[in-house]
């Protein structure tokens, strides 16, 4: 029934003849206006200009979904079948690596808002910085020489209380920027508390502290920027982050930039109900180089990680920072110094209708503490302490115009990328009989051949696409001598995914449906999302107002792993309203999201190794929304 309700309403919206500013969704940041120019129509890519859309909305249209993992700003991204490492995530030409192995430290909502010109949404891996599925780049706006300011201030409450402040200041070719955001744990739908539903027995408040400064003069860039986050709590893991420290700096000549980014990041268990102390520290540092047709850039990443049994002489089961003792169980060097080193380069050309790109390079992974070795061999004996890969990438695109509304194309792209570092080298031995968690040195890399037929007709966007996916990693479970182990494998899948876009001046529909397959025994595979649709509606604006409502939902998922523990999804439907106010200088927008405080939860919230919880979570219920925003 939700499916035909959901169909339903999308046709019947799509068929609207209103017109007016497109408005995706109830929350919204408001950003300087940015003209683009499109030369030649792109498919499987998505140039998003920051108006205003919010950033959550950009980051969940044609395909691409958001995975709550915590609070709004540590949502982690999957598009098509594909999910984490596979997708760069890139802050101006400079790629983004998570300390956290389980990515509590995704970097897709922690740009402060305000900086931003435009979000690129890249399904192909012909960009010079890419991953296997591709690629979201945040654009910053370049300092303006003018004196201009920015503010905005939001606070939320209900299901979510809340607040995040942020400003900009840019004058003589500088620009500087601040946010700072609080807010404590939220309630469900069902009016669950975390520590109703997820066996926490403390609750702490987060906090995000941030700031960049960037300047320029003639062909120089240059810039530097730190930002903060502690308590943030993730109840599908069995751990949270106690804090994330993030420096970076970049200097840039014309296109060609070079970067450092250094992170620093702490999880425990310590707000968790249980009679053991978990505790992992990780530090990753990238070094890169980058240009309009190559990148290259190395990465060292080392994590500890220890058991501890829990000794509180006051009987208190949460141990606080700090605070209590503990006898020590396991230690383990969680990821040993691995080591990347990374160069691609590529290379366009254009035939009229036809254009062909090739991107090639190598990349070679190692880890610097030999002694881990042993651990790896009880699994695989042929495991070696360093890999070698290629970088490889090929499409060829035909692509012509339907006069000035649109255009049709097809794209055939073959791609081969490394498995990712932690899928090779992570390592941990667990206390008792739980499984052990081992990488699998011995990894072939993905290799994906994808066919995509696309087309634009004036305000409607289609797109369909079939991918055979070789050597697809996913996880496994494994039996040795030493006892069991969650590891890595591969296997070969088949993968297809459809979208439909109907954008108009006052109306928004967008549906994105998802089906992954093994070749092999023909089983569904792991994480697919279900299909999914967002309709949003925005009355004309009068005496300033504007009135705006918007439906999510998604279908069941019954197409599941169940060798992975993976459960059935039901489907959900939530409903969103907001009234908006418009000003010379100041914008103001009241929203009320998820209206019937229904309880739902994503397919997509629960499956996360290593350290999953195994538990589904749910989003947050009713939760009203004041956001004010004032610029020159």
């Amino acid at each position: 029934m939700t499916r035909l309700t959901l169909l339903l309403f999308a046709f019947l919206i799509s068929f609207s003849p209103l017109r007016a500013q497109t408005e995706d969704s109830v929350r919204t940041w408001e950003f300087h206006t940015v003209e683009i120019a499109a030369q030649r129509i792109a498919f499987g890519r998505m140039d998003v200009p920051m108006r205003k859309e919010a950033l959550s909305d950009v980051l969940g249209r044609s395909g691409f979904t958001l995975v709550r993992r915590g609070v709004d700003f540590a949502q982690d991204i999957a598009v098509d079948g594909f999910r984490r490492g596979d997708i760069a995530v890139v802050v101006d030409g400079e790629r983004y690596h998570s300390a956290c192995p389980n990515r509590m430290d995704s970097p897709l909502t922690r740009v402060n808002p305000l900086d931003l010109a435009a979000v690129t949404l890249q399904k192909s891996t012909l960009d010079a910085v890419s991953g296997l599925a591709g690629s979201v780049h945040f654009r910053r706006r370049p300092p303006s020489d003018t004196l201009r300011w920015q503010a905005s201030l939001a606070g939320s409450a209900g299901a979510v209380p809340a607040a995040d402040a942020a400003a900009l200041l840019e004058t003589r070719d500088h620009a500087l920027s601040l946010r700072y955001a609080t807010g404590d744990p939220y309630t469900d739908g069902a009016g669950q508390e975390f520590t109703d539903r997820y066996g926490y027995s403390s609750l702490h408040a987060y906090t995000l502290a941030e700031a960049t400064l960037r300047g320029r003069s003639g062909d120089w860039q240059y810039g530097g920027g730190f930002s903060y986050t502690e308590n943030v709590l993730f109840p599908f893991l069995l751990m949270d982050e106690r804090f994330n420290r993030v420096s970076s700096g970049h200097v840039q000549w014309k296109n060609i930039r070079l970067y450092a980014t250094y992170t620093d990041h702490l999880m425990t268990n310590e707000c968790r109900q249980g009679m053991m102390d978990m505790r992992t520290e990780a530090r990753n540092l990238t070094v890169g180089l980058h240009g309009e047709y190559f990148e290259a850039w190395m990465r060292n990443w080392d994590a500890d990680n220890r058991f501890d049994r829990r000794i509180d002489p006051d009987g208190n089961p949460c141990i606080l920072l700090g605070r209590a003792a503990a006898e020590p169980l396991l230690a383990n060097h969680m990821l040993p110094e691995v080591q990347q080193y990374y160069a691609a380069g590529v290379h366009r050309l254009h035939f009229g209708p036809l254009s062909a790109a090739l991107r090639a390079g190598m990349s070679y992974t190692r880890i610097g503490d030999e002694a881990r070795l042993p651990f790896y061999r009880e699994l695989y004996a042929d495991a070696d302490n360093g890999r070698i890969y290629a970088v490889a990438a090929a499409q060829l695109e035909w692509r012509r115009r339907a006069g000035a509304a649109g255009g049709y194309g097809l794209q055939l792209e073959a791609a081969a990328e490394p498995p990712q570092a932690e899928e090779l080298y992570i390592a941990v031995r667990k206390p008792g009989t739980k499984p052990a968690w081992s990488g699998n040195p011995t990894l072939a890399q993905p290799l994906r051949g994808t066919l995509r037929a696309s087309a634009r007709w004036m305000d409607l966007q289609a797109e369909i696409s079939a991918s055979g996916v070789t050597n697809y990693v996913q996880p496994v479970k494994r039996n040795a001598t030493a006892g069991m182990y969650q590891s890595f494998d591969n296997v070969d899948a088949w993968l297809a995914a459809a979208t439909l876009r109907y954008e108009r001046r006052l109306v928004t529909v967008d549906l994105a449906w998802t089906w992954g397959e093994q070749m092999e025994n023909a089983a569904p595979l792991s994480e697919i999302p279900p299909l999914r649709a967002h309709a949003a509606l925005r009355t004309p604006s009068w005496h300033n107002l504007s009135l705006q409502a918007g439906i999510t939902a998604q279908s069941d998922q019954k197409r599941i792993d169940p060798a992975l523990a993976e459960f059935a999804t039901p489907g959900w439907m939530r409903v969103d309203v907001g009234l908006r106010w418009s000003g010379a200088h100041l914008r103001a927008n009241l929203l009320v999201e998820n209206l019937f405080d229904r309880s739902y939860r994503q397919h997509l919230s629960y499956l996360r190794n290593p350290f999953a919880a195994g538990m589904q979570v749910f989003e947050p219920g009713r939760t009203i929304r004041l956001q004010l925003h004032i610029g020159s």
